[in-house]
């Protein structure tokens, strides 16, 4: 979409070179302030949008762009037309509020995290195919625990128990 940028919403105070902020042919995050359906135009401002909303815009953008290329490796795969692979996004998003999460569901838990949606057996191999190059987010938390058991005896190994457990990934409920 192309919209107008006046030089006095880029940003608060004097502005020396527009080109700091702003290039043309930029993709930005602006908000609408006006929109003008007579002579088509759409005026905006920068400097109205907080680092908060530039940043989940940016992280939406490029999951929406993964979503596509995602959605084009199966078209093309399958040589599906564009109406069929809409219809896939359209059945996905009924379920997953991103086509990415389809994606990351089934890349964690295989074609389990699309068995409620109703696709052929070819879509559901093929999506689960553009799933393994699905890169899952990891994070790693460290810190430091204090551990105690109440437990008059047999409480270090009970602690030694529960996290040699919990390193096995096994969910057990800690004894109290």
């Amino acid at each position: 979409m192309t919209c107008f940028l006046h030089i006095s919403p880029i940003a608060t105070g004097w502005i020396r070179n527009v080109a700091c902020y702003v290039r043309p042919e930029q993709k930005a995050v602006l908000k609408v302030m006006r929109v003008n359906k007579v002579n088509g135009e759409v005026d905006t401002s920068l400097k109205q949008v907080s680092g908060e909303e530039r940043k989940s815009r940016l992280i939406e953008v490029k999951r929406s762009d993964q979503a596509n290329i995602f959605l084009d490796f199966i078209k093309s795969k399958l040589s599906l037309p564009d109406q069929q692979c809409q219809e896939i996004e359209d059945r996905i998003l009924q379920k997953y509020d991103c086509v990415n999460d389809a994606f990351e569901a089934v890349s964690r838990n295989g074609l389990e995290g699309i068995q409620n949606i109703k696709l052929s057996p070819k879509i559901k191999n093929a999506i689960e195919n553009a799933s393994e190059r699905f890169a899952i987010p990891v994070v790693e938390i460290s810190g430091i625990m204090e551990i105690t058991s109440k437990k008059p005896e047999g409480g270090i190994e009970l602690i030694k128990n529960t996290l040699a457990n919990a390193e096995d990934n096994k969910a057990i409920p800690a004894p109290y």
